[in-house]
């Protein structure tokens, strides 16, 4: 667990310094503003995922950006939506550690 959560307080802390590339938004997209929707989605949530005050991470907010991530890449082609799957698999795996751990498993730091 202390591993874990040592590397990813180093991944949130890096997250507002990442630079991320907008879809292709193509002629073929039914509703691109949809897809620029979800991504937005996901920076925000990810942002707000590191407590500034003690360079903790809020383990719920970490867990409900991954989600907010994985309904983004679902939106993306099938190579994307096999990737997505592996890692809904992961999420819930997460998830149900956090459930059964929720008091200790409350903040990473």
């Amino acid at each position: 667990w202390g591993k874990l959560t040592s590397n990813t307080r180093k991944f949130i802390a890096n997250i507002p310094k990442l630079r991320i590339p907008l879809p292709h938004l193509g002629k073929k997209r039914k509703n691109p503003k949809s897809c620029c929707k979800k991504l937005d989605d996901v920076c925000h949530t990810f942002s707000s995922v590191l407590r500034k005050s003690n360079n903790e991470v809020d383990t719920a907010q970490l867990l409900k950006a991954c989600r907010a991530h994985l309904a983004f890449m679902k939106t993306g082609g099938s190579s994307l939506r096999l990737v997505a799957k592996d890692l809904e698999s992961n999420v819930q795996k997460a998830e149900r550690a956090f459930k059964k751990f929720h008091k200790e498993g409350r903040y990473l730091s």
